[in-house]
């Protein structure tokens, strides 16, 4: 297998597959009663424990400051973001499945960041990432019309 495969599977089908059933485990967590803290905390352990092992079994070291608080913004972020996702699953009983399509707009933001302040524009068939990210915002409006 070559290595943008790899890379793909291992970076990208593997990783949507666990991200989609954590969105149903999500909801399942906070309409079964788990406090948007209690579900934080237990997160953030399971995040922990993850990071530990991972330290240990994956190559590279742990890391210096800079690289490491930009880790520490990413975990601030994802917990601001999660905690808004349970609040509205909490408090609206919004659907899990009208939430995810519009929750992962986020790899929109992440493309123009990554094509423009990264500079990977070289890297990439720009046609088709435009034609992909039109049908992802088209998809995004049908789901929340839904």
């Amino acid at each position: 297998m070559s290595a943008r495969l790899v890379s793909i599977l291992l970076g990208g089908a593997i990783p949507a597959l666990l991200l989609g059933f954590m969105g149903i485990f999500q909801k399942l967590s906070v309409t079964g009663g788990a406090s948007v803290g209690g579900y934080l905390v237990l997160f953030g352990a399971a995040t922990v424990i993850s990071g530990v092992i991972a330290n240990f079994v994956l190559p590279g070291s742990f890391g210096s400051v800079r690289p490491l608080g930009f880790a520490f913004i990413v975990g601030v972020g994802f917990s601001i973001a999660t905690a808004l996702i349970n609040f509205v699953l909490i408090r609206y009983r919004a659907p899990i499945s009208l939430l995810a399509p519009v929750i992962n707009t986020n790899a929109l933001i992440t493309v123009l960041v990554g094509l423009f302040v990264l500079k990977e524009i070289q890297n990439v068939e720009v046609g088709r990432l435009l034609i992909g990210s039109a049908l992802i915002l088209i998809g995004v409006v049908l789901v929340s019309n839904a």
